[in-house]
């Protein structure tokens, strides 16, 4: 009696377990308490990521919405081996053939925050450059921004090229990340100082200006080589512009390529009456004067 009633006991507890295996509401939490997981949406993390794979693009979509909307990059600058899992996944969706798909995992990407480490292998590079050139501009913003996090790494392959190239993009995010990941590239980025020189002399949107004189300082004098008279000229005429934060870079920039010929008109925005402008001006004249800064080619 004994005997039967454990027997019937042990095949209850199996099938109890049997059901709750086969029971997603049940199966996953018990899975997680076993493998000391935690659980997202009532899902452990590598169900979300896995699910990117699936055959069906609404699926793939939810997925990738779904993790954007579990926030587990949190904290700028940060990133632990989920965060660092859900970016590496995102990136690769980037590139998946239903442009839906990659728009919804572009947009989760750029809720990430963007002090966010993003990996640095080639597969990564790679795949962010190429989104460069997709239909759909959340897919651009996000490559550009990644490009821009990646950092000098950021120059593998057609990266400078495809950077230069999303200079001309019709959207100012995707302009002004690409101005920022050629500055980060620093002198690697010398191919795309022509377009930079013409974004700085003739662009109407300022922040592009902006943006492009701060590149100019970061790739510099050595690497912008037979243009730097050029764009030192482009520089110094950038001072009298009304926009602050092209006063201000130009003016940085000025320091930082040793353009001595700049000292009179950095002298006269010394009483700018922006602050910023008027310190930048300051540090500049510093650097100049000490000798501190690059020298001209």
């Amino acid at each position: 009696m004994i005997k039967r009633l454990a027997l019937v006991t042990a095949v209850l507890l199996l099938l109890g377990i049997g059901i709750a295996f086969a029971v997603p509401a049940t199966r996953y939490p018990l899975l997680a308490f076993l493998q000391n997981e935690r659980l997202h949406r009532g899902r452990p993390l590598r169900y979300w990521i896995g699910t990117l794979k699936d055959n069906d693009p609404e699926v793939r979509r939810r997925a990738a919405l779904n993790l954007g909307d579990l926030a587990v990059c949190k904290q700028p600058g940060q990133i632990d081996a989920e965060c660092s899992q859900v970016i590496a996944a995102l990136i690769e969706t980037l590139g998946d053939a239903d442009g839906f798909v990659r728009k919804c995992a572009a947009t989760s990407f750029l809720m990430v925050p963007k002090e966010t480490p993003v990996p640095q292998d080639s597969a990564t590079i790679a795949r962010l450059t190429t989104a460069l050139g997709d239909g759909e501009v959340a897919v651009r913003q996000a490559g550009v921004r990644g490009l821009w996090q990646a950092g000098a790494v950021a120059k593998e392959g057609s990266g400078v090229g495809r950077l230069t190239a999303a200079l001309a993009d019709k959207d100012d995010f995707v302009r002004a990340y690409a101005s920022r990941a050629l500055a980060r590239i620093g002198p690697d980025a010398k191919d795309a100082v022509p377009t930079l020189l013409e974004r700085l002399r003739q662009d109407e949107e300022r922040d592009d200006r902006k943006l492009a004189a701060k590149a100019m300082g970061l790739i510099g004098a050595k690497a912008i080589g037979p243009l730097l008279p050029d764009t030192v000229a482009a520089l110094i005429d950038a001072l009298k512009n009304d926009a602050r934060g092209l006063r201000e870079y130009s003016a940085r920039s000025l320091g930082q390529l040793g353009a001595k010929d700049a000292i009179p008109a950095l002298k006269k925005i010394m009483k700018d009456r922006d602050e910023h402008v008027a310190a930048a001006a300051a540090e500049a004249l510093k650097l100049l004067e000490s000798g501190d800064s690059q020298q001209e080619p």
